[in-house]
């Protein structure tokens, strides 16, 4: 006869979770007595005062003086929504982007922890807070998340704002991911049976069509030219940490190549990480 697995108990449970972001079950929101596990709440409340102490020893963080996130994202969705939608749908997505970014910072961390729908959401959130103090890291120290996009929200590191990558843009790359998770339905925009997302990106290249799109947005930035640009995506090919290396990168390459030859780069990102589903199917007529 099998041996009785013996149940973890609630420190054990807890410590468990600020260790992996696991809380060992997923059934996070259905916690109720008298089952001997932490309630969400009980995990939550841990990992904020994990946070606390870790935060403690390092500098407060807090936004850069003179950075207003509102504007910011204002400026940094403009080019991506002039270049993927036709100007009847620009003011709607314009208005998502701009709303969907929150720096993670001393002033509001903790009530973002506190709010998250999912403990793991939490867990990461707390991680990307902690290594942008620079402050030891939750777990074995693996994280290296900088950027975390859920539904329509992009949280970003406030590493964004020392990073010494001239082509990053964790602003940029997070409203990429918004787009294949926002429907157009719930800002008003006519949805079809093929575009049912703001835009159909090929599941597999979601990832590639974000860093193209952090890339080309920071090539648009600093080269007023064709010629200019074209000598930034060498640049980049030789100095960007961007992707890494491996058949991603080579992937990334060859979309920002053939980006930078056109004169709308973001309709020619879009073209090759589409899922296709827009496009009209062939009518086949029966022989008879």
């Amino acid at each position: 006869m099998a041996a009785k697995k013996k149940s973890q108990s609630v420190p054990e449970i807890i410590r468990h979770y600020l260790e992996t972001g696991d809380d060992t079950s997923r059934a996070e929101l259905a916690y109720k007595p008298p089952f001997p596990r932490p309630t969400k709440e009980d995990l939550l409340a841990a990992l904020r005062e994990e946070v606390s102490k870790r935060e403690r020893e390092r500098p407060r963080a807090s936004l850069p003086h003179g950075i207003e996130p509102l504007s910011l994202a204002r400026a940094k969705a403009a080019p991506l929504v002039r270049g993927l939608f036709p100007a009847a749908e620009r003011e709607p997505v314009q208005r998502v982007l701009e709303q969907s970014v929150i720096f993670l910072c001393a002033d509001n961390i903790h009530e973002l922890l506190s709010s998250a729908r999912w403990l793991h959401t939490a867990w990461s959130l707390a991680n990307i807070y902690l290594d942008s103090l620079g402050a030891r890291p939750l777990g074995n120290g693996d994280f290296r998340a900088v950027g975390l996009g859920e539904e329509t929200t992009s949280y970003i590191s406030l590493k964004c704002f020392t990073d010494e990558d001239p082509f990053a843009d964790y602003v940029v790359h997070e409203m990429a991911h918004v787009f294949h998770n926002w429907k157009r339905a719930r800002i008003g925009l006519r949805e079809t049976r093929h575009r049912e997302f703001l835009l159909n990106i090929d599941f597999t290249k979601r990832e590639i069509f974000a860093f193209a799109c952090e890339a080309y947005s920071r090539i648009l930035e600093l080269g007023r030219s064709p010629a200019a640009r074209r000598q930034l995506l060498a640049r980049f090919s030789l100095e960007s940490a961007i992707a890494g290396k491996g058949k991603e990168r080579a992937e990334l390459l060859q979309v920002l190549e053939a980006a930078v030859g056109k004169r709308n780069g973001w309709k020619q990102i879009l073209t090759m990480c589409s899922d296709g589903r827009g496009k009209r199917r062939a009518t086949v007529i029966p022989k008879t």
